[in-house]
């Protein structure tokens, strides 16, 4: 895109975001969805989002609508997504936008208590419920995601907690015994599947041979009741090491290349997702891949926080300045200045989604999930 084209003046004409929802409420996250499930009907929603624009008198700009082909993915290859505990305002207008397109939904989540001891959070059970009634008609499976956080007596929780795998991997009799609490969790939901979401293990090969076993004992439970093994992998992890037991898929988490603790950056690029894909095949031919809604707020004081695509789109739409896509990962990034603190936000939009999702099929890999709902429609 052109320098001249980046100028506060030109972007303040192009990104009137707000005029945009008031005539295409809801045809965002519709465009993404359908964009990634078939031609025609990416075609159709964006005929319908140009009618918008020009009914508001604003103009087609590349941040809102990428020329780059349309990526197409079979009924079979439907995305799963991810449903969480704490962000659950307005999910069930926001799940009725991607009904046709979701092949499979993956509660997140069951963590532990103090004492070790594994629960499903009230809110997660609500929304299943919630969620249920929703698609009493369903054809697709559920997943109770487990995440190894831990809720403290204190109110406090520990995040990625490998003390706590080390306590749950320290023996037979206590790997055992966590396989059966999952597994007991798993049936009183009504759960069609399990998905471990263990992580921080980063390279200690000490605990990966002890989750190795704990796979190896789950996988046979599972088999047994005729559930469902899904287990989540971060790009950390060292698969040249490793030796993965058979009868699970795998699924890559693509995101957080740049986010806390780093420089301004997108959570996924091109080089990013093909070195991943490479390395997946080295784990399994039952893999897939996570990729991420939203995007990080980085501020000139080194703190970073999350947003979702909608906050991000609020803040450009009223301060963003210096708007553009970023050519390797195709996120949008702009700057703004708030209470004399100077930030830049990177974030994913639906032509962002559309090409990642490119880039994997281009590597022969089309399983892919979503990292999350909530905050992906206007409201």
């Amino acid at each position: 895109m052109e320098k001249k084209c980046m100028k506060k003046k030109c972007m303040k004409k192009k990104y009137r975001i707000k005029e945009y929802r008031i005539k295409v409420k809801w045809l965002y996250l519709v465009a993404i969805v359908l964009c990634m499930v078939g031609t025609t009907s990416c075609t159709k929603m964006k005929e319908k989002q140009k009618a918008g624009t020009e009914n508001t008198g604003t103009e087609n700009a590349n941040v809102q609508e990428s020329e780059s082909s349309v990526v197409d993915i079979e009924d079979e290859n439907k995305v799963s997504v991810w449903v969480t505990y704490w962000d659950t305002s307005g999910l069930l207008e926001e799940l009725q936008v991607w009904k046709p397109y979701i092949k499979q939904i993956n509660y997140f989540a069951a963590y532990f208590k103090e004492d070790r001891s594994l629960f499903v959070p009230k809110s997660t059970e609500e929304t299943r419920e919630s969620i249920s009634r929703l698609f009493e008609d369903r054809e697709f499976p559920t997943y109770l995601t487990i995440v190894n956080d831990q809720e403290l007596e204190d109110g406090t929780s520990t995040l990625k907690s490998t003390d706590l795998l080390y306590s749950l991997f320290e023996s037979e009799e206590t790997m055992r015994k966590h396989s059966n609490d999952i597994l007991q969790v798993t049936l009183d939901g009504g759960y069609d599947g399990i998905e471990i979401d263990y992580e921080a293990i980063r390279d200690d090969m000490v605990l990966w041979e002890k989750y190795l076993t704990f796979l190896h004992l789950l996988t046979k439970l599972t088999k047994e009741y005729n559930l469902s093994l899904r287990v989540l992998l971060e790009p950390s992890t060292p698969v040249d090491d490793i030796q993965f037991p058979e009868g699970i898929e795998y699924i890559m988490m693509c995101y957080n290349l740049y986010g806390y603790g780093t420089k301004p950056g997108p959570k996924a690029n091109r080089d990013f997702l093909i070195e991943l894909a490479d390395k997946m095949k080295k784990v399994s031919n039952r893999r897939g891949y996570a990729l991420a809604t939203g995007g990080f707020d980085f501020s000139s004081d080194g703190t970073t926080a999350a947003v979702t695509l909608v906050e991000a789109m609020a803040v450009q739409s009223t301060e963003g300045d210096n708007i553009h896509r970023d050519e390797q990962s195709q996120c949008i990034v702009f700057t703004y200045t708030k209470q004399n603190m100077a930030h830049e936000v990177w974030y994913a939009d639906g032509d962002t989604l559309r090409y990642w999702t490119k880039v994997l099929k281009e590597e022969g890999e089309r399983n892919i999930s979503i990292w999350r709902l909530g905050g992906t429609i206007l409201k």
